[in-house]
């Protein structure tokens, strides 16, 4: 058995920078609400709709990717025994890129051959493939796209890797060890969360496994009855069905699905925790767990041309694939609560499936249930929790030197614990001051001189802090003479983290005041619009940003609120004159948006077209679509009068959106 810290090379984009300025109501995914229909109101689990955070701060946007593909170097551990090889991206959270069968000489994962990110998580940048590990919050990752400490692990199990980082919204610690035995046909995945604090506090997780579609991929669960999640505009709807039989197809098969959907299974009592999907042959990937993780979950993007289309988005048009995952609680619009002082930690197993393939695909599909269960018995002939929870308990690790560093933002927690006469945040994880950098330069030096760096106020901040300890830092910083537009800029992001909105807005008046700065006026003009709805204060904040700093960020925002408040003529005026950032895809949108407002159908067309592409568009996003009706349907009739009903046929049969459909329902 072997680990080795390496690199592989894939085509990539450039991920790019992060994007500077401060989430105030601008991440609609963390808003997103749900409906249930009564089925499933009746069998309502605990916590549902509870946990969800307010904004994303203290992360940043990644946002600025793009879609040109260059072969890159990725950092990657690989671990390898007798039978498998397991290759994980450390530089992207600990994704499990691939995972080979070298017995039956195949792959068990959906592998994407290129790294392509697209606008669907938490902080934008999102890519598909492999298992991903999610942890505090719905909604992916937050270091999805972000490097992640790593080292390796001695036990009595043999070498092992564990990868982790602290989550700076929940503030908990959380860590994935991987380990391969020698002989061993399954690769064990050992996922722990740890809450020093004295409080409780809300908790998620899921593993995001995907895996191929092929024509007969069937995914079989020992469940009878599933939450099933519909994808609406802004909102999931939520019913209580029966499994495998919905709406008269049996979902067990994705490729019957007409549209995306989640299936949250709720597994039968007394039944072991395990998900597969198997192909024609009744081949494909076995995943297993102790009980703590006993959600199951199936997501499909489905048959619709949106569906197809984000697939395509995300690998360049190279295979179809589904998600099975496994989680923490019954659904994913649950957060559960995990009690203060607390270690959680459970035993995840992946590995191959290979069974009858008659009865792989039997129409009963208790008969498919129970062939999984008698190939399971084979390999864990004591049960699977019994077996797993041995692994757990021989798992007794000894982290070796780090071989990769995550963030430094743990190590500036430890400084602030060890200030306060806390707890380190975590009992056995270092997080060394050497991972420390530019992004927490700023708060550093207030510890440490108790002044605020006055920088330039044209340079991008690229790391915020919002716990009360620092709060208390910088109004001591005032108190001590340290005023500067930073400073007040700095309090004022604290302050709306921590819910205090007028506080929030008069620190940025006073930043502003001191020293008129783009980032301050940018998030008054955020409170007035998103906060406040007070669209013509926000234009005339918005305004003073962007003629102080026209970046591409400052411009996004200034378009967007330009055309929210139907100021059509004035972001044309302004995009075919001052603007900077005349490539950016977002900000030709909003021009071809006015256009089409202002029935300038023509020159719209010639943004949006076949050939137009929204590299940021995000997930359940119709804005592209509905502005492609909007444009066409005159182009295409000569009318701007019709149902829109009838104007969406007439444009399906006569200019379909094609590749720019992203549609999910």
């Amino acid at each position: 058995m072997s680990v080795k810290f390496t690199t592989i090379k894939i085509p990539s984009a450039d991920l790019g920078g992060v994007n500077p300025t401060v989430d105030i109501n601008n991440v609609s995914y963390i808003h997103a609400g749900y409906k249930m229909s009564e089925s499933a109101q009746n069998k309502k689990p605990p916590f549902m709709g509870e946990g969800m955070v307010s904004t994303m701060l203290p992360y940043l946007q990644q946002d600025n990717y793009n879609r040109k593909l260059e072969d890159k170097e990725l950092d990657a551990v690989v671990l390898e025994n007798e039978n498998l090889i397991a290759t994980i991206l450390t530089g992207l959270g600990g994704r499990l890129y691939s995972l080979f069968d070298k017995k039956r000489n195949r792959e068990l994962l959906y592998v994407n051959e290129i790294f392509q990110p697209a606008n669907l998580s938490l902080r934008n940048a999102w890519f598909s493939g492999g298992v991903e590990w999610n942890v505090a919050i719905k909604g992916h990752n937050p270091f999805t796209c972000s490097p992640m400490f790593a080292c390796k692990t001695q036990s009595s199990l043999g070498e092992g890797v564990k990868l982790y980082e602290y989550e700076r919204k929940r503030n908990i610690v959380y860590s994935i060890d991987f380990i391969l035995p020698e002989k061993s046909e399954f690769l064990y995945v050992i996922p722990t969360i740890e809450n020093t604090e004295k409080t409780e506090k809300f908790a998620y997780w899921w593993s995001n496994i995907a895996v191929k579609e092929t024509p007969r991929t069937r995914v079989i669960v020992p469940a009878s009855h599933s939450y099933m999640s519909s994808y609406n505009k802004n909102a999931y709807y939520v019913d209580y069905v029966d499994n495998p039989i919905v709406e008269g197809r049996d979902s067990s098969y994705p490729l019957t699905a007409p549209r995306s959907n989640d299936y949250f299974y709720d597994i039968d009592k007394g039944e072991d925790k395990w998900i597969t999907a198997v192909d024609e042959q009744g081949q494909g990937l076995l995943q297993l767990s102790t009980d703590v993780l006993y959600g199951r979950k199936l997501f499909v993007w489905g048959q619709g041309n949106g569906g197809k289309n984000w697939q395509d988005f995300l690998s360049g048009g190279r295979g179809s694939y589904i998600e099975i995952q496994a989680g923490l609680a019954h659904t994913q619009l649950q957060h559960i609560k995990m009690p203060a002082s607390t270690i959680w930690r459970w035993c995840e197993a992946y590995g191959a499936i290979d069974i009858d393939v008659n009865k792989a695909h039997d129409k009963d599909f208790k008969v498919a249930v129970n062939t999984v269960k008698d190939y399971i018995a084979e390999y864990f002939p004591n049960g699977v929790n019994v077996t797993l929870e041995n692994v757990l308990s021989l798992y007794n690790e000894t982290p070796l030197s780090l071989e990769r560093l995550g963030s430094g933002w743990g190590a500036l927690k430890n400084i602030e614990n060890q200030i306060l006469g806390l707890e380190p945040i975590s009992k056995t994880l270092q997080f060394p001051t050497s991972s420390m950098n530019e992004e927490q330069e700023i708060f550093s030096e207030l510890l440490n001189t108790g002044k605020v760096v006055n920088s330039d106020e044209k340079a991008y901040p690229i790391g915020y802090v919002t716990s009360e300890f620092f709060e208390k830092k910088f109004e001591e910083a005032i108190a001590n003479g340290s005023e500067n537009w930073n400073t007040y800029y700095h309090l004022g992001v604290i302050k709306y983290a921590l819910g205090k909105t007028e506080e929030a807005q008069k620190a940025w008046e006073k930043s502003v005041e001191i020293k008129p700065n783009c980032w301050a006026y940018r998030n008054l003009a955020m409170l007035e619009r998103n906060v406040y709805f007070n669209t013509g204060k926000a234009v005339e904040l918005m305004k003073k940003s962007v003629y102080l700093n026209p970046v591409l960020p400052i411009e996004k925002d200034y378009g967007e609120t330009l055309v929210k408040a139907g100021l059509y003529e004035k972001w044309i005026e302004y995009f075919d004159g001052d603007c900077k950032n005349k490539n950016s895809e977002r900000l030709q949108f909003y021009k071809a948006f006015a256009l089409t407002k202002l029935k300038k159908y023509k020159e719209a067309s010639e943004i949006v077209n076949e050939n137009y592409t929204l590299s940021d568009i995000k997930e359940g996003e119709l804005s592209v679509s509905e502005l492609w009706y909007e444009i066409y349907g005159p182009i295409i009739t000569g009318r701007d009068d019709l149902d829109e009903k009838e104007r969406n046929a007439i444009v399906d049969k006569m200019r379909p959106l094609g590749k720019l459909d992203f549609r999910m329902h």
